[in-house]
């Protein structure tokens, strides 16, 4: 029927609801916790103690996921596995002889004994999979205006009518409607000779599945007043700040030759969020939480804050949270990551200053603009693994454009974990990819790209997007996480299928080790100092290109090394975990191991507030928590004042000296880095800078003790001057030593000799 009804009983699906609980069904159809406070979700309990609720079908759809939860802070979730899927009780399935066509409708024709006949439009979805991986088109798509023309092209190979509806405003108003004109290979277009830069547009669409009257906003739309609102025509040139096309991206830490770009090992990465990073108002800054307060100069107490403070950090780069337009209320409270994105063309308005016009593009320049201007380069944190169930690409091409499970009740295939997977190898899906990737790093300026779930992206499409970028501009990096949410038919772009493909991926071998993996109470080597550790860090400090010993890269440049970030808990929070750290040790052990990621070989990355020892309150997800849990707060800069500058000395050290950022396995493992017996908790190393291009040392000692015991170090032949212990660090002399020295509990000594 046209009702969806949900039963919930706690003694078959677990959870807990004592006497007198509420339970609430959230899910993809009312954006999950975001709705736990409002009666419409509330479940009435039945007199066998289950819980029960029926809703109209239209508002949950089938293929929804959903879960129920106990409501309250602490309430328990059921099932405590995967969601469940809104599925019908019951179904027909129909094998037809021949072929199908594309474009025509089909209907099922149910005739019941008295002869009433019911009528249904049935979508054949495994043979609009098929058929549509042959459609590719070379042709540009989306809206392109200049002052003479506007041109309109969508790819809609199944579609029997496509429409275009012009409004001079971003609500109501009566639509101009423009039909596109069919082509070959599966786009239509229509081109009008007139300037259309400014105005609103939306799609509408006959096809398979589709809704004939639904307006929804181009893939390839460029700006839009909301996620569910309208596109805007724009001409991107007439969206630039002053300056803005003319400026220069700027050189980052390192020495090179004429003419040739920096190595990926001189970028040291400084992740934030938009919001995060200014919206607390120890920011000191006006534009709180916007793209323009991330580029204000603040103060707090005489230490600078936001972009002064990154600038006095020493970092080259800054990875910037997902601001692709995503799936959430951009004019409510509610926080949110934006890791669910929708369309991926326009920037998100929930950090503009106005959200119904091009604002948010121009306010994006803006931050890149300002950030240059800094010295700091930008990279994009982009989710193209999966989208949100309000994208617009099943509307215009069903079936195309993500991973189908062929006759099955739950049709998308869900490595994600977030409710499908785009199919990034299909032709146009991968077009889409790669296209999104030149137009951010040509329009926007942008110098690289994280990929959440790279594992999810085929190895063939990051070739191509690696390919794309370097051919902007040849520093430009691509990195990504080498791993998925859960099962996925592809080849998964795993660690070691980078090799040579130019793009990287992050090392999470090497952050276990240092400080455990992420469950609540696992431990590394900043707690226990043990040997099986060590070998993994070992490894780590070779940029993970010495592959007999258990790496994966061919050259240093494809190995994130880091020990924090976004997900999961921040690196303070968890050496909290460890109750028999002392405040002394647990100070060092946050140090030892920011040490660790920033002299190993490779690229290290920061999570914004490592640097001070930032908290998140033991929180390990927190992309919907608010911002008292999210915010960086800049009082910690001056608590931690000592934690911050070993920091900024580290960073300081490392573009100083290129023999702690080697650019080949050759150079590693060959010649200039040799590791020395040393007792099981340490792990010591020499480097030989002799003969490299604009290294002023000769030698080089590092040696990290993971012990909560001090231990004796030999330290090589000679005189050796020591820039940086557990309490300093930098680029001036602390003092001379030899023979041997004693390194205390979770200590650290870098020195260098002739």
């Amino acid at each position: 029927g046209d009702t969806a009804h949900f039963v919930y009983d706690p003694g078959v699906l677990g959870g807990h609801a004592p006497p007198g609980a509420e339970v609430a069904l959230l899910g993809t159809f009312n954006r999950w916790q975001k709705s736990e406070s409002r009666r419409r979700w509330r479940m009435k309990r039945g007199e066998d103690g289950s819980f029960r609720l029926s809703l109209p079908l239209k508002k949950v759809k089938y293929g929804s996921r959903f879960k129920f939860k106990v409501v309250g802070k602490q309430g328990s979730w059921a099932p405590g596995g995967g969601d469940l899927v809104v599925r019908p009780l019951g179904g027909v399935r129909v094998e037809l002889e021949g072929r199908l066509e594309l474009g025509r409708r089909y209907d099922l024709v149910l005739t019941g004994g008295e002869g009433k006949e019911v009528r249904r439009e049935v979508v054949p979805r495994v043979f609009l999979h098929e058929a549509l991986s042959s459609y590719s088109t070379d042709r540009p798509l989306g809206a392109r205006c200049t002052p003479k023309a506007t041109t309109f092209r969508v790819f809609a190979p199944t579609a029997r009518k496509v429409e275009v509806l012009l409004y001079e405003g971003p609500t109501g108003g009566e639509a101009r409607v423009v039909e596109l004109k069919r082509e070959d290979r599966g786009t239509l277009s229509a081109t009008l000779e007139e300037d259309l830069h400014g105005r609103y547009y939306t799609l509408r669409v006959e096809a398979p599945g589709t809704h004939p009257k639904h307006e929804f906003i181009d893939p390839y739309s460029r700006c839009n007043t909301a996620h569910d609102g309208r596109g805007m025509v724009l001409d991107m040139r007439r969206t630039d700040p002053a300056g803005f096309r003319e400026h220069s991206r700027p050189a980052f830490a390192g020495v090179t030759k004429d003419g040739t770009p920096n190595s990926p090992e001189d970028a040291i990465i400084y992740e934030a969020h938009v919001r995060d990073f200014t919206i607390d108002k120890s920011s000191g800054v006006s534009h709180r939480g916007k793209y323009l307060g991330f580029v204000e100069s603040g103060k707090l107490g005489g230490l600078p804050t936001g972009l002064d403070h990154l600038r006095d950090l020493g970092v080259t780069h800054v990875q910037i949270m997902p601001l692709q337009d995503f799936d959430n209320d951009e004019g409510g409270k509610g926080y949110n990551w934006g890791y669910m994105p929708v369309h991926f063309g326009s920037p998100e308005g929930w950090y503009a200053t106005r959200r119904d016009d091009e604002t948010r593009v121009r306010e994006t320049k803006r931050m890149v603009q300002g950030l240059h201007a800094a010295g700091l380069r930008v990279i994009l944190d982009v989710v193209y693994n999966h989208t949100s169930g309000a994208a617009s690409f099943d509307r215009l091409a069903p079936f195309y454009y993500y991973r189908l499970r062929p006759f099955s009740d739950d049709p998308y295939w869900n490595g994600s974990g977030c409710g499908n997977e785009f199919r990034s190898e299909s032709p146009m899906g991968r077009r889409f990819i790669v296209d999104s990737i030149r137009e951010w790093s040509e329009e926007y300026k942008l110098d690289g790209f994280r990929f959440d779930l790279m594992g999810l992206i085929d190895r063939e499409t990051m070739v191509q997007v690696a390919r794309a970028a370097h051919e902007v501009d040849r520093s430009l990096l691509v990195y990504g996480e080498p791993w998925t949410g859960g099962d996925t038919p592809i080849h998964k772009t795993e660690k070691g299928r980078q090799q040579g493909a130019g793009f990287g991926v992050f090392n999470d071998i090497l952050r276990d080790a240092i400080k455990g993996s992420n469950g609540d109470g696992q431990t590394g080597f900043v707690q226990t100092g043990a040997k099986g550790f060590a070998d993994k860090i070992k490894n780590g400090l070779e940029g993970a290109v010495n592959v007999t010993a258990g790496g994966f890269a061919s050259d240093p440049g494809e190995t994130l090394n880091y020990v924090a970030c976004h997900d999961n808990k921040t690196l303070w929070d968890k050496l909290l975990e460890d109750e028999s750290l002392s405040p002394e040790l647990r100070v060092r052990a946050h140090r030892l191991a920011t040490s660790i990621v920033l002299l190993a070989q490779g690229v290290p990355f920061l999570h914004s507030g490592q640097e001070m020892q930032r908290t998140k309150r033991g929180e390990h997800n927190s992309y919907n928590l608010p911002d008292k849990i999210n915010k960086l707060d800049w009082r910690l800069r001056k608590k931690h004042k000592q934690t911050y500058e070993h920091v900024r000395g580290m960073i300081a050290l490392r573009k100083a000296h290129p023999v702690l950022r080697l650019s080949t396995r050759d150079e590693i493992l060959g010649r200039r880095l040799r590791f020395r017996d040393s007792a099981n908790e340490v792990v010591a190393f020499e480097l030989d800078g002799a003969d490299l291009e604009g290294e002023t040392w000769g030698k080089v000692f590092v040696a990290f003790n993971g012990a909560r015991q001090a231990r004796r170090v030999e330290l090589p032949a000679g005189r050796w001057k020591c820039v940086a212990d557990h309490e300093r660090a930098g680029v001036a002399t602390l003092g001379e030593l030899s023979g041997s020295l004693e390194l205390p509990p979770l200590g650290l000594v870098v020195c260098h000799g002739s």
